[in-house]
């Protein structure tokens, strides 16, 4: 038996009998990827992320372990809906700290060339698990990238989950940015560059839909 779980890619289930999640990739280029960087994590001591049980290059298949905690965005529909700030906030400054950590491992592996600056990629709270701790899932979209600008877009996505720009969502960020230990600019400005981001990610969505409804074109 097994439990499947939401992939726009991929087939990924839950293999319970043996209590391990099966990677299928629709890609071998995706699986080698992925794969990597795993390779790479690991080299790094980076536990932040699923344990690579095995792998089938064949089949393009990883085979994970299992986290059983909430995904983020589970967690902060919940704290909105108890108008949870707090908790919120402090959730979003443990994602930051994950981050940072997650690009110092890349940056320490031998297997990148140095000055290359890659990103997670897929921002979306979905692809990270609270099980005793924040862990990272679905990391074929790694990609060199602006690293600040990344962290920017995860807070667009944010204010875009259902229900999108509410008034609750907007007092987490003020919140968040009073808690940032650096400010490069003001609040206004900070909020202004989000915003700019939920127009490129809103434009993104719109040429997706019209590609989906739209194959031939």
């Amino acid at each position: 038996m097994s439990q499947d779980f939401y992939s726009k890619r991929n087939q990924v289930y839950l293999d319970l009998e043996g209590n391990r999640v099966v990677k299928l990739f629709t890609r071998k280029e995706s699986y080698k990827w992925e794969e990597k960087i795993y390779k790479v994590l690991s080299e790094t001591g980076f536990d932040e992320k699923p344990h690579l049980l095995d792998k089938d290059p064949e089949k393009g298949v990883l085979f994970l372990s299992y986290l059983k905690g909430k995904t983020l965005l589970d967690l902060v529909e919940v704290y909105e809906l108890e108008s949870n700030i707090e908790a919120t906030v402090v959730l979003l400054i443990e994602l930051k700290a994950w981050f940072e950590k997650f690009y110092q491992a890349l940056d320490n592996s031998c297997l990148f060339y140095q000055g290359e600056s890659y990103c997670f990629g897929d921002v979306n709270l979905r692809n990270f698990i609270y099980d005793k701790k924040i862990q990272g899932l679905d990391f074929e979209s790694v990609a060199e990238g602006d690293r600040n600008q990344e962290w920017l877009e995860l807070l667009a996505r944010f204010l875009l989950y259902r229900p999108e720009k509410t008034d609750y969502k907007y007092k987490v960020l003020k919140s968040l940015y009073n808690q940032l230990d650096i400010k490069d600019k003001s609040y206004e400005q900070w909020l202004k560059t989000i915003e700019e981001h939920i127009t490129v990610i809103l434009e993104k969505r719109s040429r997706y839909h019209d590609l989906v409804i739209s194959p031939e074109l």
